[in-house]
């Protein structure tokens, strides 16, 4: 069980183990919408990946995997704003999602992906609060990212979100033109 690799991992100082051990239980947790649990655990994989970014032995050792645990922290950081946003905790899910956007925005050598995938859950957020217009925004900037992208599978996924997210906002404003015309650009791939 991944609890117990966890606890292995903790128990034996095995921190790259354990940050691999915290995302798969987070996932788990999501897999059964329990989004609280999940947020347990990713916080925790937040602050290993805090310690690491911020211990200067580490940065001079191993600066090859800075650049990486970096771009890791972002997306720890937008997936703790989805989860917050299910959970119907808008405060948490902003707090988040604009650190990961800023966090992730000042990171070298990346793919466009991983700033599109915090763009859409502050999106997720600002839909939910009846922002839209900053909702619209944040999925067209997602969707800008997304095309730009060398990751298929998260070009794709990220995609489909905006699109979709699209869709439902105009479906909200009787606009079923520009509704239809966003639900069917989130059946492809790009």
């Amino acid at each position: 069980s991944s609890d117990l690799a966890y606890e292995i991992c903790e128990k034996n100082n095995l921190q790259r183990e354990e940050l691999s051990a915290l995302t798969t239980i987070s996932f788990v947790y999501t897999s059964f919408n329990d989004y609280h649990e999940a947020i347990k655990y990713k916080i925790k994989n937040l602050r290993l990946l805090e310690s690491f970014i911020g211990d200067v032995d580490y940065r001079r050792n191993y600066f090859d995997k800075l650049n990486r645990d970096s771009l890791n922290l972002s997306q720890s950081m937008a997936s703790l704003s989805f989860y917050y946003f299910k959970i119907n905790n808008l405060d948490s899910a902003f707090y988040y999602g604009k650190n990961a956007i800023s966090f992730v925005s000042k990171v070298h050598n990346k793919d466009a992906s991983y700033l599109a995938y915090p763009l859409n859950c502050v999106g997720f957020a600002y839909r939910k609060s009846g922002d839209v217009k900053s909702a619209m925004s944040c999925f067209r900037k997602s969707i800008d990212c997304s095309k730009k992208s060398n990751i298929e599978k998260n070009k794709i996924t990220n995609l489909y979100k905006s699109y979709w997210e699209l869709s439902l906002i105009f479906k909200g404003y009787d606009q079923n033109d520009s509704s239809i015309y966003y639900a069917e650009r989130s059946d492809r791939k790009s």
